[in-house]
């Protein structure tokens, strides 16, 4: 699943994303703002995908760190790290940063992610 996102997000496809979620799952990109940076459902998924991600980022390029993953089978749950390469639109101009990022996954029954939370520092 990790690598899974992290095709969808250098290709930037909302449809590869949201195949990855349950039809009522969390996504919480900043998990201090909870109006703003927790979206709901596909359609908050999507949104997000579209208003942000591709609209702000682009030449992504994704390193999964798999030595890092751990996962709770009883629990259906994982800790994932990747490292990303990217370009970010601010103030109208492309600065290029890089980020690495740690994620809690918690999974459906049939394998889909139902919560996803995210944490991030970047450079």
């Amino acid at each position: 699943r990790v690598q899974a996102y992290g095709d969808a997000w250098c290709t930037q496809d909302a449809d590869k994303i949201i195949a990855l979620y349950t039809e009522d799952a969390d996504y919480v990109e900043r998990p201090y703002d909870a109006e703003n940076g927790t979206f709901h459902g596909h359609a908050g998924i999507r949104m997000y995908w579209e208003e942000y991600v591709q609209a702000c980022e682009r030449d992504i390029q994704f390193h999964h760190l798999e030595d890092e993953l751990v996962f709770d089978k009883e629990r259906s749950s994982a800790v994932a790290t990747w490292e990303a390469h990217f370009s970010v639109k601010s103030s109208g101009s492309w600065k290029r940063i890089q980020f690495l990022q740690v994620a809690r996954l918690r999974f459906a029954p049939d394998g889909r992610v139902w919560h996803f939370q995210e944490w991030w520092h970047g450079r």
